[in-house]
């Protein structure tokens, strides 16, 4: 927290280079390294290697990067416990190298992963506007304005009257068959 305090005061404007490297940060620590990255202008190289960050603490990096106007180009997050790279990371222009070995990453596909950081922005950026695309646009719903009213008749979710003691529904096997009842 402390780091990520100082980071975002801008006081030490001679700090480009930062190496938290195993310091046991985890999450909360990222959240807050993040804030101070969100605010700080002069950081162009921080490693975090063998912290337990995991993937929701480097997401939380590169949103505070993505945020802010610091000029970080190199990070190092070696043996982090990341296991997916974030949709984030496509959004910190200024990142030209990402050490991202040592973790056990599902997503995206080592294929992509091995091309290196150009090639992992294309490919997250690609996805982010194929999948913008894809969504479904929902039509908008009907205003529902002060003294209109909608009436629910009383058998509401039960068997119309007419039905009601003529039919029983039991299901057998996952299909539905109906019986007289006596």
């Amino acid at each position: 927290e402390i780091v990520g305090q100082q980071i975002a005061a801008n006081r030490c404007t001679w700090v480009t280079s930062l190496w938290l490297e195993d310091n046991d940060i985890g999450v909360t620590g990222a959240q807050h390294l993040a804030h101070g990255l969100s605010e700080n202008k002069y950081l162009t190289e921080l490693s975090l290697a063998s912290n337990p960050i995991r993937t929701d603490g480097f997401k939380a990096i590169l949103a505070g990067l993505s945020s802010g106007s610091c000029p970080l180009s190199s990070m190092n997050v070696r043996a982090c416990q990341i296991m997916r790279v974030p949709i984030e990371f496509q959004g910190v222009p200024s990142l030209k190298e990402v050490l991202l070995e040592d973790n056990p990453i599902l997503f995206p596909p080592r294929e992509v992963l091995s091309r290196g950081t150009a090639r992992i922005i294309t490919f997250l950026k690609e996805l982010h506007e194929t999948e913008a695309r894809a969504e479904p646009k929902r039509p908008a719903e009907p205003a529902i304005q002060r003294g209109n009213s909608v009436k629910i008749p009383d058998h509401f979710g039960q068997p119309k009257p007419a039905e009601r003691g003529h039919f029983k529904r039991n299901e057998i096997h996952g299909a539905e068959h109906k019986h007289r009842s006596r």
